[in-house]
């Protein structure tokens, strides 16, 4: 058995609340004076998108713990996202098909499909990478997926 602590995030939560608070900055600097120096205003404004990603990451972010056995595949919240009501998740390894690992630009994933086309997946942050097990993950999933599947 091999464990694996990894922070992953909602790419849903994060795109609402980028929304919503790139929104919420822009209509506070509708209050600002025309008159304020160009500098102040940079400064002002750098200040508030900062805060505003960095309260994005904190919202839209979670925890997971993942175990690897010979019988299966087990994730296990240790934190969860805001208003998240998400479910541990135990899956056999008969039940999965092969596996894949991708990204874009802003997130990247890992993704199981799952017999009777489901998947499971989960996202990371792409620009700030969290120091977490992640990509021992992906060499232990890997490792664990061609031991029990008999994959060369």
């Amino acid at each position: 058995m091999k464990q694996y602590e990894i922070v992953i995030f909602s790419n849903i939560i994060a795109s609402l609340s980028s929304l919503i608070l790139t929104l919420g900055c822009s209509y506070l600097l509708t209050f600002l004076p025309n008159d304020l120096n160009k500098l102040l205003v940079f400064m002002i404004v750098s200040s508030l998108f900062t805060l505003a990603y960095m309260l994005v990451r904190l919202i839209s972010s979670g925890k997971i713990e993942i175990e690897l056995t010979d019988k299966g595949f087990a994730h296990k919240w240790t934190s969860k996202f805001l208003f998240s009501k998400e479910k541990n998740i135990e899956l056999n390894w008969q039940e999965i098909i092969d596996y894949e690992f991708g990204g874009w630009s802003l997130y990247k994933f890992f993704q199981i499909n799952l017999i009777n086309n489901r998947k499971y997946r989960i996202y990371r942050w792409a620009d700030f990478e969290a120091k977490d097990g992640f990509k021992k993950f992906a060499r232990g999933f890997q490792s664990y997926f061609k031991h029990v599947k008999h994959v060369p």
